[in-house]
């Protein structure tokens, strides 16, 4: 019996014997062609994605890596054993030898089965699990009298870490309380389906414009161009240049969903633009009001809060096989 192979094995067994460098999608459709895909276990459903995902990060961080890239967007993978194909550098192909790109290319459509609010409850429990108990809300943007701002003023979602989920002792709870230390947190975060070269500065500049009253803030996605470098390199860019963070919420393995780039923590709250965004959002008015009563009392009330799905692999999975479903709007 055959030996199972990892994706980085896959890669380098199918790049021995492919005739020029190949994105990540292109590199699966020719291991499977080759028959090498039965030999790797996986039940995602676009693993070419996840491919793509360890041979960036295998030659971004791993000096004695047997691959390379060659070229940008984009991005193809070759063997460095090998010498590249007449008319191939490693800046990418020639023009004579350039040749279209298949169909079923790099930047893979967005699953029609989900809208952009079905990704909420995956992010209540990703916040729970991987952001130290922080509790997320909705907020309705049909809610908003909008009379004074325009769109990109509203998060999403907003969220609060409590000094109940920082700490252990409940002694040393009350003790904070008591002095006032600044232990609770409010997160705002931006949703978007997919976030690719083409909607990268307007998603990650909305985040920033609806972010300023926060003490964290993130942009999330279940799709991320990041087996494209410059994509990844421009991305970094503009986390750190303006502390927004990055999360991906993997659809195909969940647990698997993680922070790409940690938001810069601030430590002021612009309170200001929160106070207009109270007065222009009844939701956003009951979250506040919501904490307020939880710190007076020391306790979290989890029915006002976005409910985690009990089995996050089995919400994603409802959501990649559902039937299609219409978005009403840009901000379904």
């Amino acid at each position: 019996m055959a030996d199972t192979l990892t994706f980085l094995g896959l890669a380098r067994e199918a790049l021995e014997v492919a005739p020029a460098p190949m994105s990540s999608t292109e590199l699966w459709k020719f291991a499977e062609q080759r028959g090498l895909t039965k030999r790797h276990a996986t039940s995602g459903k676009t693993p070419w994605h996840s491919l793509g995902a360890h041979m960036y990060v295998d030659t971004k961080e791993n000096p004695t890596s047997g691959l390379m890239r060659v070229g940008r967007r984009p991005v193809r993978f070759w063997l460095r054993t090998r010498p590249l194909p007449p008319g191939w550098s490693a800046s990418g192909p020639s023009e004579e030898s350039k040749q279209p790109a298949p169909a079923t290319g790099e930047a893979e459509p967005v699953d029609g089965r989900w809208l952009e609010k079905d990704l909420h409850p995956l992010l209540a429990a990703f916040a729970r699990t991987r952001l130290d108990g922080v509790r997320v809300k909705t907020i309705r943007h049909t809610a908003s009298t909008k009379r004074s701002f325009g769109e990109w003023v509203h998060p999403d979602i907003v969220g609060a870490r409590f000094p109940m989920s920082a700490l252990d002792e409940r002694a040393t709870v009350e003790f904070a309380s008591a002095i006032r230390a600044p232990l609770l947190r409010l997160f705002s975060f931006e949703l978007k389906r997919s976030v690719d070269f083409g909607n990268l500065r307007e998603a990650f500049f909305q985040a920033v414009s609806n972010s300023s009253w926060a003490h964290e803030s993130y942009l999330v996605a279940a799709k991320w161009q990041t087996d494209d470098d410059e994509f990844t390199d421009e991305l970094a860019r503009l986390s750190q240049g303006f502390g927004i963070g990055a999360i991906h919420l993997d659809l195909e393995e969940p647990v698997e969903s993680r922070i790409l780039f940690p938001a810069k923590p601030r430590d002021e709250l612009d309170w200001v633009t929160l106070d207009k965004l109270v007065a222009m959002n009844p939701d956003m008015a009951q979250f506040l009001e919501t904490v307020r009563i939880d710190l007076n009392a020391n306790k979290i009330h989890e029915a006002e809060y976005d409910a985690p799905p009990e089995d996050p692999a089995a919400h994603a999975r409802s959501l990649m096989s559902g039937p299609p479903r219409k978005s009403k709007g840009s901000r379904a």
